[in-house]
């Protein structure tokens, strides 16, 4: 080994080393008992690395078991004396890609095997707080709660340093889930079971999950649960079924009842993590959906500058400002209505649908009656629908709009149908549909002209 190769294996080693040093100086017990790694001073006199020992909890704990492990194994292939080449630290990288990357990603973004939503149908979501108890703190959260049932995602040491309070937050109701420090998670699951006094079947980490942490949570008897984190206050994005967690700090307590009130105005019944029904972890099909609705979705909207009017729990529409391009239109003794009419264009919120319409035609058709109370609020109070004359929309669901003031028409051109029902039919697929297939149903234009929007939803809004 040159003395080059050799100071750079050091540095290597020492910028190793140092990483503990920017992501915190909290160390692990988990680990290798010891590593031999090159030591700088005796390295450059002669000429080749002297082996010292790393002790035990020399990486960061925020650092998983699995990613210990590649990481211990790629300085190994270092310091290897038969290591050569960028063969090895290929190798190396693809070790650190297999064992910390791509779980990362798998479990921490994606979700997979960690409880991440319920079924939309319902104007429900769970609402959990992590943290605590803590004197100075959980007294106002339960004051704010007030009977507001939601999961305490409580910490073992702290509910065993202050009883009292743990007791306090139990009579009160709320489930307990279990927020890991370690990855001991059942000498933790089983100290936070001693001071409750009941079992505790849900878990969360602070930071992203890993292959190594889920498995041992696993093992522990606890079900992962996803932590998606709201900055209390009104507007705080929301989607029925989805999870909400807040941290036990000053600013949530003090905007908390903010947000309670807020979320109850847009029709959502907060409720613990544990009563969602149909709670489940990330599948193939919810990736495909999250995918396209970041690509193909968003880029629609940006182009077409459309304007979501999803804030309610029964939100189902989009809408965008476009002159009309379909097929002449006349109802029954109505005006004609040509291309080139400024109108407005609406758009479905195709994940909510769903989910409405597989609970039944009559909440779908709920749904669509309260959304075009947006939709006429919209045309109202935002200036770019003032000119507009009509709104429209081509869909398979003219079956279920027509009650609710549609006029129908069919699309003229049956080629251009047919393959616009292929393409609806895919995204129902996709996003989880049943009866699909069982028979073509082609689209059809819906309008509504404004006055009959504004007499029959423009009055009062749910």
């Amino acid at each position: 080994m040159t003395p080059r190769q050799t100071t750079a294996r050091v540095a290597l080693v020492s910028q190793i080393m140092n990483f503990r040093t920017w992501i915190g100086d909290h160390l692990t017990e988990s680990g290798p008992a010891g590593l031999e790694l090159p030591e700088t001073g005796s390295a450059a006199a002669t000429g080749r690395p002297v082996m010292t020992e790393i002790p035990r909890g020399c990486l960061p704990s925020v650092m998983s078991g699995g990613a210990q492990c590649s990481l211990y194994c790629f300085l190994i292939l270092l310091n290897c004396t038969g290591c050569r080449g960028r063969g090895w630290l290929l190798v190396g990288g693809l070790a650190l890609l297999t064992w910390k990357v791509w779980p990362g990603w798998w479990h921490g973004r994606a979700h997979m095997g960690v409880l991440r939503e319920a079924p939309g149908g319902r104007p429900v979501l769970g609402l959990s707080v992590d943290g605590g108890p803590d004197p100075a703190l959980t007294p106002t959260l339960l004051r704010q709660l007030g009977r507001q049932p939601v999961t305490m995602f409580l910490t073992a040491s702290s509910a065993a340093h202050h009883p009292d309070l743990t007791r306090q937050i139990v009579a009160a109701g709320y489930e307990i889930g279990l927020l890991l420090e370690s990855q001991d998670a059942a000498a933790q699951r089983a100290q936070l079971e001693r001071t409750v006094g009941t079992p505790v079947r849900l878990g969360r980490v602070s930071g992203r999950y890993g292959w190594l942490t889920l498995s041992r949570m696993q093992r522990a008897g606890l079900q992962a649960v996803a932590g998606f984190p709201a900055v209390a206050g009104p507007g705080v994005p929301a989607e029925p079924g989805g999870l909400l967690t807040l941290r036990t700090d000053q600013d949530s307590l003090t905007q908390l009842p903010d947000l309670l009130a807020d979320l109850k105005r847009r029709g959502y019944q907060p409720m613990p993590v544990g009563q969602l029904e149909g709670l489940r972890s990330e599948t193939v099909r919810g990736l495909l959906q999250r995918a396209w609705q970041a690509t193909a979705d968003r880029a629609f909207d940006r182009a077409h500058q459309v304007v979501p009017l999803t804030e309610r729990a029964r939100g189902l529409f989009r809408i965008s400002a476009r002159p009309y391009s379909g097929p002449p239109l006349q109802a029954a003794g109505g005006p004609l209505w040509r291309p080139g009419t400024p109108a407005a264009e609406l758009h479905l919120h195709s994940k909510r649908l769903v989910a409405v319409a597989d609970l039944s035609a009559l909440t779908a058709y709920r749904a669509f009656r309260d959304s075009l109370q947006d939709v006429a609020a919209a045309l109202q109070e935002r200036p770019e629908f003032q000119q507009a004359q009509l709104i429209y929309g081509v869909t398979l669901f003219h079956e279920v709009l027509a009650p609710v003031g549609f006029e129908v028409q069919p699309l003229p051109d049956r080629r251009m149908a047919s393959i616009m029902a292929r393409f609806m039919d895919l995204l129902r697929r996709l996003y989880g549909a049943r009866n699909v297939g069982r028979r073509v149903i082609h689209p059809h234009v819906v309008w509504m002209t404004r006055d009959t929007l504004m007499q029959r939803y423009g009055q009062s809004r749910r």
